[in-house]
């Protein structure tokens, strides 16, 4: 399955079986040509784009979730189409967003958004793209706290999930990338409350 491509079959077998250390099978880096490119346009390391798309569609090009998200980076059509013309792109049709050409550099830019909106930190970064970014700022902290305590106060369960998943995806990518422990201190900056708005 893995020497096909289908990467999503590798995960549900694996996942049945319990099994879990052939990492280079279980952490793949498909659609390089592709999700390299996005990633330094958008200034975001690949692993990260990596980790979101692992967790988002397993690397299913055509995956489509209940909600209505679609592709690698599971792209809902209304956020596609602000970020396109954010950057000036063709608005892309639901159909299109299975193609990985258009999905993963909307996606990536998506993120670059969000992870500006979000004060460079990832694990706000993560919860917003899973949840939204208002959702996620109502989550905030009234007193800055450490983002390990945070993330573990998140409210919701599959947000909450969702974030500690990305997070340790990132982990196994970089150690894969290095072969070096990981130290993911960068990464769990404190978080602080929602900025007060202008008056």
């Amino acid at each position: 399955a893995a020497a096909l491509g289908w990467h999503d079959q590798v995960m549900v077998t694996a996942t049945r079986l319990g099994l879990f250390r052939d990492h280079d099978v279980l952490f793949p880096r498909p659609y390089a040509e592709l999700a390299l490119p996005a990633a330094k346009a958008a200034d975001i390391p690949a692993n990260w784009l990596y980790g979101v798309m692992r967790r988002e569609s397993a690397f299913k090009p055509d995956a489509t979730s209940s909600a209505g998200a679609i592709g690698l980076l599971q792209m809902l059509p209304g956020t596609a189409a602000m970020t396109a013309k954010a950057a000036d792109k063709p608005v892309p049709t639901a159909e299109e967003l299975k193609d990985p050409s258009i999905n993963l550099p909307l996606g990536a830019l998506h993120l670059r958004e969000l992870l500006d909106k979000s004060d460079g930190r990832w694990p706000l970064t993560l919860a917003a793209y899973n949840a939204g970014f208002r959702a996620m700022s109502r989550w905030r902290p009234p007193s800055t706290m450490d983002a390990d305590i945070w993330i573990e106060n998140i409210p919701f369960n599959e947000t909450r999930s969702y974030v500690q998943r990305i997070l340790f995806h990132v982990g196994v990518y970089q150690w894969l990338a290095t072969q070096k422990p990981v130290r993911p201190n960068s990464w769990l900056k404190p978080v602080e409350p929602t900025p007060a708005a202008a008056p």
